[in-house]
């Protein structure tokens, strides 16, 4: 019986350690993949310091700004199944978020500005892929070398990250910072500054612009110049935005002397319940990957010894048991 039950507990050890890497090599690589039809919304608040009004420059306002303006960024990401099922996209284990953003004004509910983005990148890496409809508000961007800004890469490492930022079309780097605990949840901090950057024109009336002649004729092209500087706590199992702060500088200038300011603005996003969801896809990514194997591994050592002393032990036990105890006819041979 003992080396029956042996032979058991011997083969549940060898199961254990057989099943140990195969979760941390296989079945973790195979679960930690952003899904491709994701879908999620989420808010910011942003505080407007300074904000161009349109029409009073157009009304040749000495004063065109609306100034310490509330307002709530509305962020949506949808995944594109469809898109992330064609060829390419298969064949490189992408996902395709189109994300669409917009900022409205809290007291009057307009609408101050919106963008939209389509994002091809690798499931487990975030890295963005130059296919599959990549654009920044419908326009073809190649996106390569950098990261997608949404969901950066699961298994975050302490270094720097080139993270896409849509308003220059170009990556940003990000660097680590430290460590810090935010919610409730252990995160890695990483910051980034973009230095004034031209991201596009604008043209004006020439009376418009500060500076000019009001009886000036004809238009004006001045140059958006953009800035920021960005704190990002992130989550380093899963690659989530835990919270994060921005704060963006925009300006329009003519031959390099600033005209206008197009917006001065600080946004923060980050609440508790989705960070109480991130904790908790990082905890199951730590137990496929760290727990359970370390667990099944040990267990399984344990069992194997357990059964082959058992076993042998059994074995000996039953070739002892296995000599019939005399008979009477033996007893009389003897004597």
């Amino acid at each position: 019986m003992k080396r029956v039950v042996g032979l058991i507990l011997l083969g549940l050890g060898v199961m254990l350690l057989v099943l140990a890497p195969l979760l941390k090599f296989y079945v973790l690589p195979s679960a930690a993949k952003t899904p491709i039809n994701q879908y999620t919304e989420s808010t910011a608040v942003v505080k407007f310091a300074q904000l161009l009004n349109p029409t009073k420059v157009a009304a040749g306002d000495p004063d065109p700004y609306e100034r310490n303006v509330d307002a709530t960024q509305f962020i949506y990401v949808r995944g594109d199944v469809a898109a992330a099922e064609q060829p390419e996209a298969k064949q490189n284990d992408l996902a395709v978020f189109d994300y669409f953003m917009r900022v409205n004004n809290n007291s009057t509910g307009e609408l101050i500005t919106a963008s939209t983005a389509r994002y091809p990148f690798d499931r487990v890496s975030s890295e963005l892929f130059n296919c599959c409809g990549a654009s920044v508000d419908d326009e073809p961007v190649d996106m390569t070398g950098s990261v997608m800004p949404v969901k950066w890469a699961f298994d975050l490492q302490k270094q720097d990250y080139q993270i896409f930022n849509s308003s220059t079309k170009a990556a940003q780097t990000f660097s680590f910072q430290g460590e810090e605990t935010v919610f409730g949840v252990p995160t890695y901090v990483y910051t980034s500054e973009v230095p004034p950057t031209a991201v596009g024109t604008l043209e004006v009336p020439t009376s418009a612009v500060p500076g000019e002649s009001k009886k000036a004729e004809g238009n004006t092209i001045l140059d958006e110049m953009y800035s920021s500087k960005s704190t990002y706590w992130m989550e380093p199992l899963t690659g989530q935005v835990i919270q994060g702060t921005t704060s963006e500088f925009t300006t329009y200038d003519l031959d390099g002397e600033q005209k206008l300011v197009k917006a001065d603005y600080t946004g923060t996003s980050g609440n508790q319940e989705a960070a109480d969801d991130a904790a908790s896809l990082a905890n199951l990514v730590k137990m496929i990957g760290t727990t359970l194997p370390l667990v099944f591994g040990i267990l399984g050592i344990v069992l194997i010894v357990i059964g082959l002393l058992l076993a042998r032990g059994g074995k000996k036990d039953d070739d002892g048991g296995s000599t019939a105890p005399p008979t009477p006819q033996d007893a009389t041979a003897a004597a």
